[in-house]
């Protein structure tokens, strides 16, 4: 092992000596040299050498001992990142534009893997537009499901028109134009006054009849109603949730869907149904000459059982009803639309026909993408 206060005193006195540098063999670590190393080259050149590779040494500690400063002054702790999530968004239909601050991610169905924290997306699919908000964990994995609506139909630009007479069998003239005889119902029409002739037994018979585009309106007309006395018809429009038939005896005379529907001065008993709902009421109505009246049909309730698995908050026409499982809540009869949602599971939508001919079940399991 070097002595170094021995080396230190052999470098201050190594110009003027001839003296070898110390070596870990001649050198006591508790005294003076025990023997000399022979062989010592007292060259001035070589000692110069020898200090020259000194100084090399010592400015390679110093440099070692500079840049381990720099390091420790500009060192940070590392810092894990936190752990992303995976958000699958899918829409029925498929192929939805998503969009994320302006800019497209792709469409739908697709996985994003996004940080924890809030998400605002926005879905476009031919024109319609669905805004999703989406929360997100560390680690977790999500499934957002949305519905668009179907685009809504374009009513044809022409109207129709159902004839109906008392007594049937009846020639039936439209606009001066023979249609046929009664009952019929004509379609294809323009929008505007038609004028109907029915000939009877006591003579010819006319009204007016003014339709809307993409209307069907109905008419009654009795052949035994004479001319000559004022107005003998009245309007008659029916409001309801769903479609309704309206049946006159064993004539079918219109539907709800009917603009108005012409009938005979007085008090008639109509039959209105719908046989996909299993719906069936009686109602009578009185007529007034040149008036119109209203006729609203509410109807009845039935119960809609609703399951998520493994559970979801449930909405109904956008109304919260409470957490799965929900049996027997009732609803009125036609379509709805139930969504279900879970914090970590997304959102599921269904329409569901409640009828009284069937129970209503709504069944998902929320772990399933699409079900």
């Amino acid at each position: 092992m070097l002595n170094l206060p021995a080396l230190k005193s052999w470098w201050y006195s190594g110009a003027n000596s001839s003296s070898p540098p110390p070596t870990a063999d001649s050198l006591d670590a508790f005294g003076p040299e025990r023997s000399p190393t022979a062989g010592w080259n007292s060259d001035p050149l070589a000692r110069w050498r020898t200090k020259g590779g000194l100084v090399i040494i010592a400015l390679a500690v110093l440099a070692v001992a500079g840049l381990s400063g720099y390091a420790l002054r500009t060192w940070s702790p590392f810092k894990p990142q936190a752990a992303s999530a995976s958000l699958t968004i899918e829409s029925e239909p498929a192929g939805a534009e998503i969009l994320s601050e302006g800019a497209s991610r792709g469409k739908t169905p697709l996985t994003l893997s996004v940080p924890p924290g809030q998400h605002s997306f926005e879905l476009v699919l031919d024109g319609r537009r669905k805004i999703l908000n989406a929360t997100t964990r560390a680690g977790a994995v999500m499934v957002h499901y949305v519905q668009f609506d179907s685009p809504a139909a374009v009513g044809p630009a022409e109207a129709s028109l159902r004839i109906t007479t008392e007594p049937s069998r009846l020639r039936v003239t439209v606009d001066g134009v023979s249609r046929g005889v009664s009952p019929l119902t004509l379609s294809a029409l323009e929008a505007g006054v038609h004028k109907v002739q029915v000939a009877g037994t006591s003579g010819t018979i006319e009204r007016k009849v003014e339709i809307a585009a993409g209307e069907t309106a109905s008419v009654m007309i009795t052949a035994s109603t004479p001319k000559s006395v004022g107005p003998a018809a009245g309007w008659l429009t029916v409001k309801a949730s769903v479609p309704l038939q309206v049946s006159s005896g064993t004539d079918v005379i219109g539907t709800s869907q009917s603009a108005r529907i012409m009938l005979p001065v007085g008090k008639h008993e109509l039959h209105l149904t719908n046989e996909s709902l299993g719906f069936s009421v009686r109602r009578v109505v009185q007529v007034t000459a040149g008036a119109s009246s209203n006729l609203n049909v509410d109807l009845p309730s039935a119960p809609l059982s609703i399951n998520a698995v493994p559970w979801a908050e449930a909405w109904i026409d956008g109304k919260r009803i409470g957490e799965t499982p929900i049996g027997n809540h009732l609803v009125r009869l036609g379509t709805h639309e139930v969504v279900l949602r879970h914090p970590e599971l997304g959102e599921r939508r269904q329409s569901i026909v409640v009828t009284m001919t069937a129970p209503a079940r709504v069944s998902v399991d929320m772990r399933k993408p699409g079900s």
